[in-house]
């Protein structure tokens, strides 16, 4: 019988968590070990739930299972509710992960917005544990959140779907699936705003193009260097793991950002000239009162 250990909370209400995985794990005929990061009265989408962090017992359970020279087939990480769980993770990969699949489910939000108690900064730092997985399966909230990307809920495009996965895969798990969302019914939920963002783009990079604007090498190296950093990588590394398609895309992220940023200074200048032309008309009709 194959073996897996499943690492997340217990909410005591709410379908989800070890509450969930256990049975249906169990239910598929494998023998379903766990440690428990929390203990909370129900899921945190309730108001005033309580909640018993465990993670000073995370690793003692590691340690008595390293004597017993216990090994499972996969191991799958839920719901963590501190850094400190995410670098035990961590380590527990590399005393329980050779040669054994590594799962990983970010679970941190929903509907575009993270869980109580988690920010931006969490959901970054997520990324370096799905870095480790051999599978993530983010929704996309919470894929949005660990790349810096844009939460669209609804007529997103395939070219966004697409983007994300491709941006997730690059962090290095082996595989990345995104959840809550279908390309086929994606045409019956586009709507009028999903089409404008991508004219707007193709208008950026048409702008681009009239303008000669062009992305230099250093202008690459320090987007890789910005955005790694976000993910607490080396920039080589994560320069390695986008790949050469990956760093076209980044190069027109960087050539249709400049257009945006042009289009704005210029309109910023346009309007500044003609608040100082209606100044100067304001000054002449008042010398001409003056003279009168």
């Amino acid at each position: 019988m194959k073996k897996i250990v499943t690492i997340q909370d217990i909410s005591c209400f709410g379908k989800c968590s070890l509450t969930v995985a256990l049975p249906i794990v169990s239910a598929m005929g494998v023998e379903t070990a766990i440690i428990p990061t929390a203990v909370l009265s129900t899921h945190t989408m309730f108001q005033n739930f309580t909640v018993k962090d465990l993670s000073d017992q995370i690793e003692p359970i590691s340690e008595h299972w390293k004597q017993e020279k216990l090994r499972f087939d996969a191991l799958y990480t839920g719901y963590l509710g501190s850094f400190e769980q995410i670098d035990m993770m961590k380590r527990f990969f590399e005393d329980f992960g050779q040669g054994t699949l590594k799962f990983v489910d970010p679970a941190m939000g929903d509907n575009g917005k993270l869980y109580p108690a988690f920010d931006e900064k969490f959901a970054k730092y997520m990324s370096t544990l799905c870095a480790k997985a051999d599978i993530i399966d983010p929704n996309i909230t919470e894929a949005c959140f660990m790349l810096g990307e844009e939460y669209i809920a609804e007529g997103y495009s395939r070219d966004y779907i697409e983007s994300i996965l491709k941006r997730l895969a690059a962090l290095g798990p082996r595989y990345a699936v995104l959840t809550g969302m279908s390309f086929e019914k994606m045409a019956d939920r586009m709507t009028p705003q999903a089409e404008m963002n991508i004219k707007s783009r193709l208008a950026l990079e048409a702008v681009a193009k009239a303008e000669g604007m062009e992305v230099t090498d250093a202008d690459v190296e320090a987007e890789l260097e910005k955005r790694a950093k976000q993910f607490y990588m080396d920039p080589a590394e994560y320069k390695r793991l986008l790949g050469d398609d990956g760093v076209k895309e980044l190069r027109t992220d960087i050539l249709v950002e400049k257009a945006a940023n042009f289009i704005v200074d210029e309109a910023k200048e346009t309007k500044e000239k003609k608040e100082g032309k209606e100044e100067e008309g304001k000054n002449a009709e008042s010398g001409s009162s003056d003279g009168e």
